[in-house]
């Protein structure tokens, strides 16, 4: 489990707050990062909860994908509803209609 300093102690990265009970990524959120004790299947905030901002989502496993999966009824890169990150990757998700989304990998 890779885990960060935080004022509060040391957390795991991909148990972070970013994350709702059931494996979505919270409205709002700037970084999320997930590593092999997380869910393979990330679900992502509707395009309007990220409106112009930017998300960036990190697969911090060396060995596990992850899946970004869109929300309902949107897209990702033009038309996928779910993208693979492969291990030790990350991806800038930027908003790029009223429902659709563009990943781009760092």
């Amino acid at each position: 489990m890779t885990q960060i300093r935080t004022p509060e102690g040391y957390q795991d990265l991909g148990t972070q707050s970013a994350f709702t009970g059931d494996g979505e990524i919270a409205p709002g959120t700037a970084y999320a990062s997930v590593d092999a004790a997380a869910s393979a299947d990330v679900t992502l905030p509707a395009a309007t909860a990220i409106g112009g901002a930017t998300l960036i989502v990190e697969n911090l496993s060396a060995v596990n994908t992850i899946n970004i999966v869109a929300a309902a009824g949107e897209t990702v890169n033009g038309g996928a509803a779910v993208l693979a990150v492969p291990v030790s990757t990350a991806v800038l998700i930027v908003r790029s209609g009223p429902t659709a989304l563009r990943l781009i990998e760092l």
